[in-house]
């Protein structure tokens, strides 16, 4: 995609960053996406949250709590996400009952509970990429 040099600016958007990322070859052409608002690239959406999984999934099976930021990251992804019609619809209301389960166990710092939605949320990863990646 690039070429050994390019250029990115991040724009504060609200709550959500905008992101245009130029190279010098475009003559001021850039190609551009909001990262976690309404129009964000869904491939962008997406790998933020198998980052910010990864990172929530290790965190989790060494018991350790992870950090909030890294989780509020993946809740807001993961909202941007489920605003895409055609990408697994029939999964975003199961997805997001995680995620808020996700959310309440991490405030009540609850262990036992962030496993098993982080088992559950990555049993829906591995069931949802088999049938739409």
């Amino acid at each position: 995609m690039f070429g050994s040099r390019c250029e990115i600016t991040l724009t504060p958007n609200g709550d959500s960053c905008f992101v245009s990322t130029r190279e010098p070859s475009e003559l001021g052409e850039a190609k551009a996406g909001v990262v976690g608002g309404k129009g964000a690239e869904y491939e962008s959406i997406k790998k933020r949250m198998k980052e910010h999984f990864k990172l929530i999934f290790e965190a989790i099976h060494r018991d350790l709590f992870p950090l909030s930021r890294v989780v509020e990251v993946f809740l807001e992804t993961g909202r941007a996400m489920a605003a895409y019609p055609g990408k697994g619809d029939e999964h975003y209301p199961r997805f997001m009952d995680a995620c808020n389960d996700l959310s309440e166990a991490l405030a009540e710092k609850n262990m036992a509970q962030l496993r098993m939605v982080v088992d559950d949320l990555n049993h829906m990863k591995t069931e949802c990429h088999a049938r739409y990646k």
